[in-house]
């Protein structure tokens, strides 16, 4: 088969707006990135080869802020994105002078995919698809610091968690569950215990608790269905429920497999929802809060 080549970023805009507006004008991470896959007409076993499906979802990730940042769309705390004008005409949406402006936002960025050995035969505009890891997510050593706008952030925050020892995001994870209202979280650790990397327990109320088993997957590929079966295999007899946190993503097979009538139901935590778990927690993340001039009250002194 040959070398599948990522779309650019100009290629992504039109197809967004366009999925964005056929799901009503406003739609979840989940929705809109499988609109679009479904509109590029991409076979599972192409996004399943080389982490395709990661690579083209970071490279969503920053189309959903280059239009953000043209103010074509705008997006609310709880991950939901959608069209500033639900009447807009896709066609009419002038992706060159977007990307230009963008350029001008983030040369930095810019800058630093231009020199990017993957992209050294490719247009020099900036423009080109990285064969590895989208350069325009910054590296784990680089100071992320939060002067990063709006939702750049989440690109940050996953960077800082693929950083991390497998050990270490284990931990990270027992910390997150203990933030959500879990109970006697405990990490396993290197005990090849059928893939499970934990156990905590969730109580519902007073009177009701469930135990729960879960497994960590800190890499940038997607997680299969085979995975959540031998998962569920694990936790089967042994706990009430079971939950994977990736910082990957899940495949639809993995998803449908994950709810399987007759079979024990398996929570998934892609990356996407593993953001805005930290966003509600405010775990690893700092609320920022600025000033907007008022310009009407100046007005009122200049007469």
């Amino acid at each position: 088969m040959s070398e599948f080549q990522l779309p650019r970023y100009t290629d992504l805009i039109i197809p967004t707006v366009t999925a964005l507006k056929e799901l009503g004008g406003s739609a979840t991470i989940h929705e809109l990135n499988a609109a679009v896959i479904r509109k590029l007409g991409l076979s599972e076993r192409e996004l399943s080869a080389d982490d395709v499906r990661t690579q083209l979802e970071l490279k969503l990730t920053w189309t959903r802020t280059i239009l953000k940042n043209s103010d074509i769309v705008s997006n609310s705390n709880r991950g939901v994105w959608a069209l500033r004008d639900p009447e807009i005409d896709p066609g009419s949406v002038d992706r060159e002078r977007i990307w230009l402006h963008h350029r001008e936002l983030y040369p930095s960025v810019t800058s630093r995919r231009q020199k990017a050995p993957a992209a050294q035969n490719e247009q020099a505009d900036g423009m080109a698809c990285e064969k590895s890891a989208p350069a325009s997510v910054p590296a784990p050593d680089e100071d992320v610091t939060e002067t990063r706008q709006d939702s750049d952030y989440e690109l940050a925050v996953l960077q800082r968690l693929l950083a991390l020892a497998p050990a270490g995001f284990e931990r990270f994870c027992q910390r997150l569950l203990r933030e959500a209202g879990f109970e006697q979280v405990d990490v396993t650790g290197r005990s090849h215990d059928g893939g499970i990397d934990g156990r905590g327990i969730l109580r519902i109320n007073p009177l009701v608790s469930i135990k729960v088993l879960f497994q960590c997957k800190r890499y940038s590929g997607s997680v299969g269905a085979r995975e959540v079966r031998d998962f569920r295999g694990s936790v089967h007899g042994r706990a009430d429920k079971g939950i994977i946190i990736t910082t990957g993503s899940f495949t639809d097979e993995a998803r449908k497999e994950a709810v399987r009538d007759g079979a024990l139901a398996i929570d998934l935590v892609d990356r996407e929802r593993l953001v805005e778990m930290l966003e509600h927690f405010e775990l690893g993340l700092t609320r920022i809060e600025t000033f907007q001039v008022d310009a009407a009250l100046f007005r009122e002194f200049e007469r």
